[in-house]
């Protein structure tokens, strides 16, 4: 029979130490880079991966890890299998954030969501915002306040556009505060995607106020520009927009509006239209990715004169004679008279060799006229 074996005990000695190991590779960056990117709260993981949920105390606004957001699965949008959720109740000296990875915001991009919020009652009491920050987060935009002043039976859609802030490095979080009066429902948030997605889509009107803008020829979104000087120092403008029109052009801008007049500030100058039939129509010609300032109003933002005639007569001889009458006159050098084979003034040419500034006195009306002796059939003037 083998031997039978023999234990000899022992003791091994542990003496500390500290090591510098040098580590190469690269590390988990949640950041959001691709684009669509939608997030609708239907898995287990809360907050989900890269996520964060933390609370802000409101009087030192010193960071907390404590997170009040939670995961719900009942009350969803759309029958969902979660969505994310608040309760009211739960401090009156913290903020509650549930904030989304870092992201990466190309041009042209949106966010949408949506958010309900059942108990009317902590209207008064507490708000929700949907924030965004571009400096890592030591100052926040709004860019939705979520409370309802009314009961609400059914989930409201909010579409933002992120074109503003786009770049990289950007934070958008959820932001709940409360003066812990009422414990209440709170708000639900589903469906939350971030899409290429544009203020003006080419062809579909959309609502500004009181007018509606169509967009043709290509996509559009909200400049940031100013509106340049108005050659009419008399104009009072009922309204203005600054379109950042995208792609090659040409484009047409249509304004559903009750205004008799608008102008497009585009290549160094305006250029106005007059409103048929309910609609000031805008053509601007191509370039590439112009930002076109417009306003409208009640009278013509480029004419600093108002003219009580204008006519054009064949002569004997077959020439056009072009004839005004100015009715006043501030702040002006002189007339152009421009000649194009289509009603547009972007196609016109100027024909006059030089400024016209010198007319007849009739009372305190101005008279004066232009002979064009090269005139076609069919000139527009």
């Amino acid at each position: 029979r083998p031997p039978r074996s023999t234990l000899f005990p022992y003791t091994t000695l542990f003496r500390s130490a500290q090591h510098s190991v040098a580590l190469s590779g690269t590390g988990f960056d949640s950041t959001i880079t691709e684009y669509p990117y939608s997030e609708g709260f239907d898995t287990a993981t809360f907050p989900p991966v890269g996520w964060s949920n933390y609370s802000i105390d409101r009087t030192t606004n010193a960071y907390n890890a404590t997170g009040y957001w939670s995961r719900k699965t009942s009350g969803t949008y759309n029958t969902t299998s979660g969505c994310a959720f608040i309760s009211y109740n739960y401090s009156s000296t913290h903020d509650a954030c549930l904030q989304l990875p870092n992201l990466n915001i190309p041009a042209s991009h949106r966010l949408s969501f949506y958010w309900r919020d059942h108990d009317s009652k902590v209207a008064d009491h507490d708000s929700t915002f949907c924030e965004i920050s571009t400096d890592g987060g030591a100052t926040w935009t709004v860019l939705a306040y979520l409370s309802p002043v009314d009961t609400q039976s059914a989930y409201q859609k909010v579409d933002v556009s992120l074109n503003p802030y786009a770049g990289n490095g950007r934070m958008i979080r959820f932001r709940d505060t409360t003066d812990a009066s009422y414990s209440a429902w709170g708000t639900h948030l589903d469906a939350i995607t971030i899409a290429e997605g544009y203020d003006y889509p080419a062809g579909t009107p959309v609502v500004v106020g009181t007018e509606t803008v169509t967009v043709s020829g290509g996509n559009a979104n909200n400049g940031t520009g100013e509106i340049p000087a108005i050659p009419n120092s008399s104009f009072v403008a009922a309204g203005s927009i600054v379109l950042q029109l995208l792609g090659a052009g040409p484009w047409t801008v249509t304004i559903e509006t009750t205004a008799p007049w608008g102008a497009y500030y585009s290549n160094g100058h305006w250029s106005s239209v007059q409103n048929i039939g309910g609609f000031l129509t805008f053509v601007v010609e191509a370039s590439k990715d112009a930002e076109v300032p417009i306003v409208f109003g009640d009278t013509d933002p480029t004419l600093p004169v108002e003219l009580s005639s204008f006519t054009a007569t064949i002569t004997s001889n077959l020439a056009v004679k072009i004839a005004w009458i100015a009715q006043s006159e501030t702040n002006h050098s002189g007339y152009n008279v421009l000649r194009s084979e289509v009603n547009s003034l972007p196609a016109a040419i100027r024909i006059n060799p030089s400024l016209i500034d010198n007319g007849t006195a009739l009372g305190t009306q101005i008279s004066y006229s232009y002979t064009d002796i090269e005139a076609y059939s069919n000139m527009v003037y």
